[in-house]
């Protein structure tokens, strides 16, 4: 049968959830599959946006519609920006330097040229709304999780109360886990 889209993303794609008898490498599943209509699977963990643009555009019938579950775009960082993980977590404007990783990622893959369903992932979708070829499908799966896992969410933002009675809020979603991994990696490295 012919197939009727592209999926891809990381981990979040392609692995979106285990069904209640998997075990966790065993027929894990995704929302590509529990849709039931025929695609091509070009998700795969642990990858990052270049690198699915890639996958993307070496799949035969380049002018299927994509579905794409948003990967971390500060994983393509010293791609993008030619700055190291440890050059970014000694600046005080990391979120300026996210920022320009997230429009980058975002202009490359509405230039592949086909209508792309974008659904925010491993990292929340902001600042998309020049991109003829994107469509939102849902800005922040981890905000929706959130509240479904009963943390306040209100007008965008995460409220998180802590054990100790303190609390803190968010109102960005993103990978910070590879940030964090490379820090635990690299204890001597000074931080902003």
């Amino acid at each position: 049968m012919k197939e009727k889209f592209i999926y891809t993303g990381p981990s979040w794609a392609a692995q979106s959830y285990d069904p209640p008898s998997a075990s966790e490498y065993r027929n894990p599943t995704n929302l590509a599959k529990e849709w039931q209509i025929p695609f091509f699977d070009a998700s795969s963990p642990g990858t990052t946006v270049l690198n699915r643009i890639t996958a993307v555009q070496n799949y035969h019938d380049i002018k299927l519609p994509i579905i794409w579950v948003y990967n971390e775009p500060v994983s393509d960082l010293q791609e993008i920006t030619g700055i190291t993980f440890e050059e970014l977590i000694q600046q005080a404007n990391w979120k300026d330097t996210w920022k320009k990783c997230n429009q980058y990622c975002l202009k490359a893959i509405n230039d592949i040229g086909c209508p792309v369903l974008l659904i925010g992932g491993h990292s929340d979708i902001i600042d998309c709304n020049d991109y003829k070829n994107i469509t939102i499908g849902h800005s922040s799966w981890q905000k929706w999780l959130a509240s479904q896992a009963g943390l306040k969410v209100d007008r965008n933002i995460i409220y998180v109360k802590m054990d100790d009675g303190g609390d803190f809020s968010f109102n960005l979603c993103w990978g910070a886990e590879i940030i964090h991994r490379f820090m635990h990696e690299h204890p001597e490295l000074p931080l902003q």
